[in-house]
């Protein structure tokens, strides 16, 4: 299991959005710094052994967007434990919010569940963190509704998961 959350480092009391695995603790999202996090330098042989097309395009997209949001990575840490959940939460915004048509068998068209008043119906589906969340028309596939979603910022952000 891995539980996510922010914690202070030893070395200077500073916080990190953390991700501990048995007794293994490393930073992540943009607290994890641009070297680490920089796909560069990732180990893409164990990932996709072998040279094929999907490891290619798998590099290209993780390049790209990296080199987007390039500028945010750090290694200097937080004041507060609330400035890593807020830091953490914005890289969940940037990077791990999508939009997707993909159908499960049972998925149908739907109203739209981003607003009580929208009539909208949508096939839609917003993902947040690999887990999809509600129905969103087109109208509502913006920014404002995913920060609904993912919570407001000033809160301790904390996930358990495998």
């Amino acid at each position: 299991m891995n539980y996510d959350q922010p914690r202070p480092r030893k070395s200077d009391g500073r916080w990190d959005m953390t991700s501990r695995n048995d007794d293994r603790i490393h930073a992540v999202g943009y607290c994890a710094g641009a070297s680490r996090a920089d796909p560069r330098t990732w180990n893409w042989d164990l990932m996709y052994p072998g040279s094929n097309v999907w490891r290619e395009k798998a590099m290209a997209m993780e390049i790209d967007r990296f080199d987007r949001f390039a500028v945010k990575y750090h290694d200097d840490g937080h004041s507060t434990e609330i400035g890593a959940s807020d830091c953490y939460r914005e890289y969940r915004l940037d990077q791990k919010v999508h939009c997707s048509t993909y159908q499960q068998a049972n998925k149908t068209i739907q109203l739209c569940e981003a607003a009580e008043e929208c009539r909208e119906r949508s096939v839609w589906s917003v993902i947040i963190d690999g887990y999809t969340r509600e129905t969103v028309c087109e109208s509502h596939r913006t920014r404002e509704t995913f920060e609904r979603l993912i919570g407001p910022a000033g809160q301790v952000y904390a996930s358990v998961h495998s």
